[in-house]
Parts: C-alpha cells; sequence; structure tokens
C-alpha cells in the first residue's frame, strides 16, 4: 500500500497534508488490481491512518538522538547497546518495532512533517 501512496505522492495526488479524492481512488484501484482484493477509501484511509501514528512514533523514538545509522545487512537501526536497551524498553508499550522500521526505510517525505 505504501509503494502505491508514494506514486500518488509524486503524482502530485497528496498536495497538503491530505491525499485528494483522485488519489484515494488511485491508491484503491492500483492496491485491489495488485493484489486481487477489494478493499474500499475508508479502509485504506484508516490503515494510512495507522501507519501515520507509527510513523509519528518512530519519529519520536529516534528524536534528537545522534550517532545512529542503518546497518543495511541486518536492517536495523546501528546504535550502542546502551541505546538499544532504553529504546527497547519504551518499545515494549508500543506497535512492534519491525513495523516502525520499514515505515522509516520509505520515503518519510510521504508523510510531510511527523509533528503534524
Amino acid at each position: 500500500m505504501l509503494k502505491v501512496c508514494i506514486e500518488e505522492v509524486n503524482a502530485g495526488n497528496k498536495p497538503h497534508n491530505h491525499f485528494t479524492k483522485l488519489g484515494w481512488a488511485n491508491i484503491a484501484e492500483k492496491f485491489n488490481k495488485a493484489t486481487n482484493l477489494r478493499y474500499e477509501y475508508k479502509q485504506f484511509r484508516n490503515r494510512w491512518d495507522s501507519l501515520k501514528k507509527e510513523w509519528q512514533l518512530w519519529a519520536k523514538l529516534i528524536g534528537k538522538d545522534t550517532g545512529l545509522g542503518w546497518d543495511g545487512e541486518k536492517k536495523t537501526i546501528a546504535a550502542s547497546d546502551e541505546w538499544w536497551e532504553a529504546k527497547i524498553q519504551i518499545s515494549k508499550l508500543f506497535s512492534p518495532l519491525e513495523i516502525l522500521i520499514r515505515i522509516h526505510t520509505l520515503e518519510s517525505s510521504v508523510f510531510h512533517n511527523p509533528e503534524e
């Protein structure tokens, strides 16, 4: 779904904070065609809203921390053991960290401003 959303952002169908009607229609059409499923606009919108909240959590999780990197081989954040221990304790309160990391690997510009 996020790949289709990125396509619609790049096509100009998300000019501000929300997709246009055409953008949502294209998302539904492209996703449903690619997956052979039949989801409706409201289901995509709910998923989008959920992912945006997870992105905001991810942005807060890494926040202003410095010295972080991305380990492409392990598909994880490269950080000290102390950083990991602190964040693992925090992450136990929220959605699985793996989902947030996958979201982070996509273009963060899709969500524009994570503070919204």
